[in-house]
């Protein structure tokens, strides 16, 4: 890959989750409710380390309107493309060594997504594959009571207690979420507060 390629890989995917999420959360109105956050969440990185707030720099989206706030004020929402050898299988089957086990992609992944206290959203794509978003049970069980029944497969992340994950996940593909999760109710819930 020629220099600067994998940037531009990811930002070319960060803008086009930011058209397709601005369609799903405006039932299909605007494309326009989400951008890429400044050098992709780095902003917010550098400033947390001298103990300086960025407000809704951290992840990889933010928001342009204020509807879009609404997901930003609850979401980190972070990007990820390419990464062609990860697994969620990976959790369970990675090695340890010397009693230790190496943080696998999808556990970089949630930890990247968990700079703040708001909810952990993954959205990923793997090289040749379709989009899978991850998202925390609470959330799940937020969007359950507002939209359709039939829940499309998904996968569910419960870690122990050592484990580097602190959410119980829930894993699903991402087309599926757009068809499944009801926009214009979650973003009523959404104006009166999340629940962690």
């Amino acid at each position: 890959m020629k220099a600067g390629g994998g940037k531009r890989k990811g930002g070319n995917f960060e803008n086009k989750m930011c058209k397709e999420l601005s369609l799903w959360f405006s039932s299909g109105d605007r494309d326009d409710l989400f951008t890429r956050t400044a050098s992709s969440g780095g902003r917010f990185t550098l400033r947390r380390k001298s103990q300086k707030d960025t407000a809704n720099q951290e992840g990889d989206i933010t928001a342009t309107t204020e509807t879009g706030l609404l997901l930003v004020n609850a979401c980190c929402l972070e990007m990820k493309n390419g990464y062609k050898n990860w697994s969620i299988m990976d959790i369970l089957d990675k090695p340890v060594r010397s009693g230790k086990s190496t943080p696998q992609t999808f556990e970089l992944f949630y930890q990247q997504a968990c700079e703040s206290d708001k909810w952990p959203v993954i959205i990923a794509k793997k090289d040749g594959r379709k989009e899978l978003i991850s998202f925390p049970k609470q959330m799940f069980l937020t969007l359950l009571k507002i939209s359709d029944l039939r829940v499309p497969t998904h996968i569910t992340i419960t870690p122990d207690k050592d484990s580097s994950i602190k959410h119980i996940m829930i894993v699903m593909n991402l087309n599926d979420f757009f068809g499944w999760a009801n926009a214009e109710r979650f973003q009523k819930i959404l104006k009166m507060g999340r629940t962690k």
